[in-house]
């Protein structure tokens, strides 16, 4: 990878990322090498030029998850001005045309819920074509702020489940999500109540955030998953009395693929239900696509009919 820049450093993103070497007169380089190129998907960039991009996807990797062409389902944004945060934060919604079952639709609660303006289109391929059943996405705006405290900025403060980050943050946002959140999406929207059609559902941080809140609250959720999460298995400590199935992807060019696959061993030797998946990808969209279906289809596949 070649790239010309005038700034001081240039680092790679986002499959990789590594810093690049200076060549001199404004080139620099870097070679990489990829143990399975046939089987990868890699998508490249530069710190100095983000807008310029190189993508390869192998011959034998796997598909890009298909959209709908037209949304059918709704998206909406909703303001909370909370309690618990004491500021106002956005949630995305995405609710299916389908009809509710009498118990409600399954509900996915998202951390970064930005991205579920993005996630709607290809979840909604797997209800049209009966791969899953329709489900509701509530995507949970991650927090703003500046790093502090050790170098973590908000959405790291809230995500985060280790008393060396900020357990008062995280604590926050936790009463916000449970108290707030959670009683507001009931009483809006036909969603069940019941903790086998509850998951949660996160990306780097929020994958982190993801796992933890539904360890620590197994009387609400039946499962969690995660993509590509930044804690690795420091930050959890299973009792193996947590009824909770875990689904832990990430790519395997991540600087945190060894953590998670870590972490979900230490599930699995603790008495827990782990399932591990590792993609020839890295810490990028692709992973986080691939992982939330494979988890739709494990957890909410469409029912048959007798």
């Amino acid at each position: 990878v070649a790239a010309r820049a005038s700034t001081p450093a240039v680092r790679l993103c986002c499959t990789v990322q590594p810093d690049m070497q200076a060549l001199g007169e404004g080139l620099w380089g870097l070679t990489l090498v990829f143990p399975d190129l046939n089987r990868s998907v890699i998508a490249l960039q530069t710190s100095a030029d983000p807008t310029t991009q190189l993508y390869w996807r192998g011959p034998d990797a796997p598909a890009e998850p298909e959209a709908v062409a037209k949304l059918s389902g709704s998206l909406e944004e909703v303001e909370i001005d909370s309690v618990h945060l004491k500021a106002r934060r956005k949630l995305t919604l995405y609710t299916p045309k389908s009809p509710p079952p009498p118990e409600g639709y399954p509900v996915v609660y998202m951390a970064d819920g930005r991205a579920v303006s993005g996630f709607a289109w290809v979840v909604e391929r797997l209800i049209d074509e009966g791969v899953i059943r329709p489900v509701v996405l509530v995507g949970i705006w991650s927090g703003e702020g500046r790093a502090t405290n050790g170098g973590f900025d908000q959405r790291n403060r809230e995500y985060l489940p280790s008393p060396k980050v900020d357990p008062q943050a995280y604590a926050d946002h936790e009463a916000f999500v449970l108290k707030e959140v959670m009683p507001l999406v009931e009483a809006r929207y036909k969603v069940s109540t019941r903790r086998a059609d509850r998951l949660t559902y996160g990306f780097s941080a929020g994958g982190s955030w993801s796992l933890s809140f539904a360890l620590r609250h197994p009387d609400a959720f039946a499962q969690g998953a995660s993509a590509g999460m930044s804690a690795g298995p420091g930050r959890f400590t299973f009792s193996g009395t947590e009824d909770v199935t875990l689904y832990i992807s990430a790519g395997r060019y991540d600087q945190f693929y060894s953590g998670a696959e870590k972490t979900c061993l230490k599930a699995q030797a603790a008495g827990l239900t782990c399932h591990f998946a590792g993609m020839y990808a890295g810490h990028d969209p692709f992973v986080w696509n691939l992982a939330l279906l494979d988890t739709l289809k494990a957890v909410f596949p469409a029912r048959t009919e007798p």
